[in-house]
This record gives structure tokens, C-alpha cells and sequence, in this order.
């Protein structure tokens, strides 16, 4: 049974290994609830994105500071206090941005270079999925120091000729930051994935779940747990 879910995959393999790292979870939580009687031994390899994650320690104090460019430096940071995708902080519109409450709606993203509803990890057929939070001081200071143009389509993060950036444009920065700092090359999209497993490990899963969007702690913890831990304990913690 494990083989023939696991063949049923036909997408990228660290989706098929990230989905079975799940099903793993899954299965030693309902060991330990007693609802089955044993878990089949099958391998999860581990993913291959978790290879040259920043460190936020030297993203905060060395590179974020390094970038010149003031909205690529902004746009940046938001993975970091968000835990956003690049593909969603480039898609982030005028009309997104609520001055009265100050708080940030995210309800699209880029895929290449176009626009799609929702986040980028809702699932076909899934209802769009959407994060409401609120402005931290850096990116108010940076949303008054636009001069916004009143149309609600209109990007926060642009290129020096007012269009939306690219899917290079942001890593790239990054890249010139490092250099710039002396620090060994990593790779920017691993932010988000970073600033989870740092929650998770300070605040437990039900703050790193919610910070991440994420439907279930089963999702948080099979792709963000580094520790020792026991995962079924974290998974009762959450529930």
C-alpha cells in the first residue's frame, strides 16, 4: 500500500517526499492514539530544499542591511517577518494595504510572471487561501515613503520603471548582498522555511502552524521539525 502511494506521484520528487514525510507523521500519530496496531517501516528522504538555508542571525545584522536597493531590501525582509514565498511579496498590490487598520492582505502570487488568486500553496479545487496581517514599523515606513499613484493595481515592490519584479530580481539582490558581506553563498527562499523551524523551536507548533498558514500542524512539523523531539507530542500540543 505505502509503494503504490508512493508511485502515484507524477509532480516533482520533493513533493512525493515531502507528502510521504506526512504520511509517516500521520501514521506515528495514530499509532500512539491506538487507532491502528503498527507503522509499516517505509524510507522519507529528506529534502533536498533544506540544503544551504540562511542564517538569520547574519540575514538580520549583515546581509538584509548590505542590499541597496530599498524596496528589493524591504521586499526581502518580509520573508522573514511574514514567512511569505518571493513569489507572493512581488504580487502585493495597492489594494491589498488597509492604512486605516494597517494591515496587509495576502491573496495572490506570481507564478513566473503571472498573476494567480490565493496563496501559492493552495491546492486545486482548495478554497483561496488568505493571511491578514499586521504592518511591522519597517514596512509602514516603507509604504509611506511611496509615492503611490491611487491605482489600486499598482505594486509595492517595483524595478526603477514602475512594473512588478521579476523572478530573479529579489535573488539576485540577495546574492550581491553576500558578496558584498563575505558570507558563504545560501539560498534566499530558504527565509520562510528558516523563521518556521526558528518558531517552532522557541514557540512551539501552534504559533509556527499559524505563522506559516498552514491547515495542520501535521504539515508544519513534517517539513519544519529539525529537533529531537517527539513529533507526536508536538502533534497533541497543537490540537
Amino acid at each position: 500500500m505505502i509503494e503504490t502511494y508512493k508511485n502515484s506521484f507524477t509532480d516533482k520528487f520533493s513533493n512525493r517526499d515531502m507528502s510521504m514525510g506526512e504520511l509517516k507523521t500521520i501514521l506515528n500519530h495514530a499509532l500512539k492514539m491506538e487507532k491502528i496496531f503498527k507503522v509499516p517501516r517505509f524510507e522519507v528522504h529528506a529534502s533536498k530544499k533544506r540544503t544551504n538555508v540562511p542564517d538569520l542571525a547574519v540575514t538580520r545584522e549583515k546581509v538584509l542591511p548590505a542590499i541597496k536597493d530599498i524596496g528589493k531590501r524591504e521586499a526581502i525582509r518580509m520573508l522573514d517577518d511574514y514567512g511569505l514565498r518571493p513569489c507572493e511579496v512581488r504580487a502585493i498590490q495597492y489594494e491589498q494595504l488597509s492604512h486605516f487598520n494597517k494591515r496587509i492582505k495576502i491573496d495572490r502570487h506570481f507564478s513566473k510572471r503571472t498573476m494567480v488568486e490565493g496563496r501559492k500553496s493552495i491546492k486545486k479545487g482548495e478554497k483561496m487561501a488568505i493571511l491578514d496581517r499586521p504592518w511591522t514599523a519597517e514596512l509602514e515606513s516603507y509604504i509611506k515613503s511611496k509615492n503611490w499613484t491611487g491605482d489600486p493595481k499598482e505594486f509595492l515592490f517595483t524595478t526603477s520603471t514602475g512594473t512588478a519584479l521579476g523572478p530573479q530580481d529579489l535573488s539576485e539582490a540577495w546574492a550581491e548582498a553576500e558578496k558584498i558581506v563575505g558570507v558563504k553563498h545560501s539560498q534566499m527562499y530558504g527565509i520562510r522555511g528558516a523563521k518556521i523551524t526558528e518558531i517552532l523551536e522557541s514557540k512551539g507548533v501552534t504559533k509556527a502552524k499559524n505563522f506559516a498558514g498552514h491547515s495542520s500542524a501535521v504539515m508544519t512539523l513534517s517539513r519544519y521539525d529539525h529537533s529531537s523531539s517527539n513529533v507526536d507530542d508536538l502533534i497533541d500540543e497543537a490540537n
